[in-house]
């Protein structure tokens, strides 16, 4: 997928901003009431949380597949895979990878661009297809 100089300029400013913990330069963080903020959603077991939804083998063979992903930003489970760069070859890439390390086989109803949006999609579609014990 080739990327424009507008669509490239959009991709950069979201990986800065992710970089930042997803603040942007532009705006002054939301202030939250504290018993909401501290007490239900502590930003550092926030992103533990997320991050324990997969396992370091998925996220391992998803990061090579997002080349406008650094290794400093955080993937958490709504990052928008085509704006860091999967397009359909690295998709189906993923998806071969995804079979092959997980030993399972996708259904035909996971087999469709929704699955590819975020990694908590593709995720939960692994999980599905993955044999329960």
């Amino acid at each position: 997928m080739q990327l424009l100089e507008g669509d490239r300029a959009v991709a950069e400013a979201k990986r800065r901003t992710a970089r930042r913990g997803g603040q942007s330069a532009q705006k002054s963080p939301v202030e939250v009431p504290v018993n909401i903020s501290a007490h239900f959603f502590p930003p550092a077991r926030v992103i533990g949380i997320i991050k324990a939804m997969w396992d370091k083998q998925f996220e391992a063979l998803l990061r090579p597949r997002l080349p406008l992903l650094s290794s400093g930003d955080v993937l958490t489970a709504d990052t928008d895979l085509r704006e860091f760069g999967l397009d359909s070859m690295g998709a189906v890439e993923l998806l071969s990878a995804l079979e092959a390390d997980y030993s399972v086989q996708f259904d035909e109803e996971a087999l469709v661009l929704d699955t590819f949006t975020t990694p908590g999609a593709l995720w939960a579609a692994l999980s599905a297809a993955r044999p329960t014990l």
